[in-house]
């Protein structure tokens, strides 16, 4: 009876008291969210160079200060630790996939800090590269 009682309350509030959000508030989202896509697009074909805020704000058309406010907001994180993200990727990738050595690995794809890019990767791995390939080598032998 209380569930019924309720779900009649939501339908009446609803028929009774909903409104609509005018156009601009989505239009807004949506144009703030654009604002990103060459900024992503960027990132991915040039992810292995360096690239700083001044640059990539340019290509955002923001000032570099407001940026850094405006990509953590609407992505959750820095600029830093979503280019980071990607760059630790393709070095997983490569890891499996080819036999190059890990300084190498780290000149292709960004890393200039081996000792930063050590941190990072275990923080997101919880494991060393080294032992990621010795893992990859013993799953090869089995198969």
């Amino acid at each position: 009876r209380f569930q019924s009682l309720l779900f009649e309350l939501l339908c009446h509030l609803y028929e009774n008291f909903r409104k609509e959000l005018p156009m601009h508030f989505t239009d807004r989202h949506t144009k703030s969210l654009s604002l990103l896509e060459p900024v992503i697009e960027y990132t991915k074909q040039h992810y292995y160079q360096q690239i700083s805020i001044p640059e990539i704000s340019k290509i955002a058309s923001l000032q570099p200060e407001y940026f850094c406010r405006f990509f953590k907001k609407h992505m959750g994180c820095t600029y830093l630790e979503y280019i980071n993200e990607i760059r630790l990727s393709h070095v997983y990738h490569d890891l499996f996939s080819t036999d190059y050595p890990l300084c190498q690995l780290l000149e292709l794809h960004g890393f200039k800090n081996y000792k930063v890019f050590r941190r990072m990767f275990r923080e997101r791995f919880h494991t060393t590269p080294g032992a990621l390939r010795k893992e990859r080598n013993t799953q090869n032998c089995l198969d």
